[in-house]
Order: structure tokens, then C-alpha cells, then sequence
């Protein structure tokens, strides 16, 4: 294993700070994640520090290039003051390297080896970079993750089958309702979840595709691509009763599916409405009716179990691409430091 030399004076240093469901659960994690990235991003008190926050429905995680880790730590609690004792977890150095590496590989997953993390990861990136909050070691480290959550989805069977929180909505629209030809499916949504499950529609040769969101244009976009069609946001409640299967995917504080349509749906269908809730925090409101079954973010983990299983043969492969991966970035920030090092002591002659 890769060492690296302690940092010099001064040297920044990777620093991962973070909770994740395991720590914290999903209702609490759905509370943090609340705070948005943006308004995190542009007021950034920790100064001469490049920052990166991951925020999906399994973690809330920053990444920090930083001089005085204390610091960091203190931003992070002054943002979040509903952390428990205890939390967050803190990693540094090459410990921070390989937690980002495994995280965009999937081996964090609530799902091993889904896809979307790697997607989301690019995101936090980017969001980043067009904040100005991106730094050296931060851009390293990164395009590292991207390139092992490549390597590990292409060279082994860790993203086998369904791998995703959107593909096991998918696949359990596709179970209840005995097959999707022929079916009529509501997204509701046009965000990254949503344009997932919409590909994976289509893939299932849905009879009928319907996707309604808040700005109408990026319904349209999405749906036209796959062959879709729209639905005014202010409908969506009114069409449940004719509808074979709704996929929830909003980022919406409050469910865009209240008690009152889930009564009026119970009241007017002869079938069962079978619907997938992506939300964090939940899209379609608590309140079970009889011929309404909702799948929740939790339930759609337990669904994913058998697969987990037949993807655990791949877990050991996928360690050693992260291993490689985090070995060249712990080479390539050894010989940073020591570049530094040689810079300063002849600086000093």
C-alpha cells in the first residue's frame, strides 16, 4: 500500500468529511440535504480551500482541499448544526482518496455497483469548478474516481442487472403490473433520476409514456426523446386514475402527491395504481389507501438484495481497480510534495 509523507507547513491537504445512511438514515439525510449545494458553494468560509459537495439520497459528503482541517470542520457544523454526536465521519490523505474512489465505483452503494453515483459525482465536479471552488487536488482526485467508476463498470460484472434506485422502480412497475407493453407510465419529473427511468421505460418497450414536470420545456425535451409525450404539471393528479404506473422522481420539499389524490384514486379504480417513489424526502404523501401501492426508496433497496448477491463475486475485482487508481494518485501527490519541498529549499539558499 501507498504511503504518502506527511504534508509540509502550510500544504494543503485532501480532507472528506461526511455522513452517510448508515450514519444517519434516509430521513435524516433527506432533512440535511435540504441545504442547497449552490448557496454552500458561493459562501465558502473556510478561505484558500477548494470544496466539492456530494449530496444524493444515501450521503451528504464534502470534499476539501484545506490547510486546517478544524476549519473545515467547522463550516461543515455551522451548515449542518442537526449533525448527532459522534458525526461526521472525517477522512484525510490517501483515506479521503479511496473513500471518493469506491463512492463513484459503487462500492458504497445502497446498491453495489449502481451507476448513478458516478453521474452525481460528475456533477458535484462541475458544480465545483463553475463556483470557482475547484483546486489542484481536487481535480486529481476526481478524474480518478471517474476513471475507476469507468474501468470497474466496464471491466467487471459489479453493474450487472439492475443496479439502480430508478431501475428497481422500473423493474418493479414491471413485476406488478405483469409487464410494461402495453401500460401506460407517468414520470413525474424531468432531473437525473427521472431521465433515468425514463430511458429504462422505453427500454421496456412501455406501451405508453407520459412525463409531466414543473418547467413543461424539460418535459418536452425528455419526452421527445424517447418517444414520449407531455402532461401539464397542474394535471398529474387528475390522470392517476387512468394510469397503469407512476415513477416519482421530484426534488420537491413536500410530496407532489397528497392524501387527497391517493383517496380519490382508491375511490375510482377497479386495478391497483402502482407507483415508485424516488423522492427524497418522499414525493407521494403516507397515507396507504386500498388499490394504491407505493414502492418508497426503502422498500426499492429491498428489492435490490438478490441482485447485490450475484454481484458480490465482482467486489473483489472492483477493489483492485480502486487500489491501482488510488496507488497513481498517492504517486502523483508524493511527487507534488516533494517537487514543493525541492522548490522551497532552494528558495531558502
Amino acid at each position: 500500500m501507498s504511503v504518502l509523507p506527511p504534508p509540509g507547513a502550510g500544504e494543503p491537504a485532501l480532507v472528506a468529511v461526511g455522513i452517510d445512511r448508515r450514519a444517519a438514515g434516509v430521513e435524516r439525510l433527506a432533512a440535511l440535504n435540504r441545504t442547497r449545494r449552490d448557496e454552500i458553494l458561493a459562501a465558502w468560509p473556510v478561505p484558500g480551500t477548494g470544496l466539492v459537495t456530494l449530496s444524493t439520497c444515501h450521503r451528504l459528503e464534502w470534499y476539501v482541499e484545506a490547510r486546517d482541517v478544524e476549519a473545515v470542520l467547522a463550516a461543515y457544523h455551522e451548515w449542518l448544526p442537526a449533525a448527532a454526536p459522534g458525526e461526521p465521519r472525517v477522512r484525510t490523505g490517501r483515506d479521503a482518496a479511496v473513500h471518493l474512489l469506491r463512492v463513484a465505483a459503487g462500492l458504497e452503494s445502497a446498491v453495489l455497483g449502481e451507476d448513478q453515483i458516478l453521474a452525481q459525482a460528475r456533477d458535484a465536479y462541475r458544480a465545483a469548478c463553475a463556483n470557482g471552488r475547484s483546486a489542484p487536488l481536487l481535480h486529481r482526485v476526481f478524474h480518478a474516481a471517474f476513471r475507476a467508476g469507468r474501468r470497474v463498470r466496464g471491466e467487471t460484472t459489479l453493474a450487472a442487472g439492475t443496479r439502480s434506485l430508478a431501475g428497481a422502480a422500473v423493474a418493479a412497475l414491471h413485476r406488478r403490473l405483469g409487464g410494461l407493453a402495453g401500460k401506460t407510465v407517468l414520470v413525474l419529473g424531468a432531473g437525473e433520476m427521472a431521465r433515468l427511468a425514463v430511458r429504462l421505460l422505453a427500454d421496456r418497450n412501455i406501451g405508453r409514456l407520459v412525463v409531466a414536470n414543473r418547467t413543461a420545456s424539460h418535459a418536452q425535451v425528455l419526452a421527445s426523446r424517447y418517444g414520449g409525450e407531455t402532461l401539464p404539471w397542474e394535471w398529474r393528479l387528475g390522470v392517476l386514475p387512468v394510469v397503469d404506473g407512476v415513477v416519482a422522481a421530484t426534488a420537491s420539499p413536500v410530496p407532489v402527491v397528497d392524501a387527497g389524490a391517493l383517496a380519490f384514486v382508491s375511490a375510482h379504480r377497479s386495478s391497483p395504481l402502482v407507483v415508485a417513489d424516488l423522492g427524497m424526502p418522499p414525493n407521494v404523501a403516507d397515507h396507504r389507501v386500498p388499490r394504491v401501492e407505493v414502492f418508497d426508496v426503502e422498500q426499492l433497496g429491498v428489492l435490490l438484495h438478490e441482485e447485490e448477491g450475484r454481484r458480490a463475486a465482482a467486489v473483489a475485482d472492483a477493489e483492485a481497480i480502486v487500489e491501482e487508481e488510488a496507488a497513481n494518485w498517492a504517486a502523483w501527490h508524493r511527487s507534488r510534495l516533494l517537487r514543493r519541498s525541492c522548490g522551497a529549499a532552494r528558495a531558502a539558499r
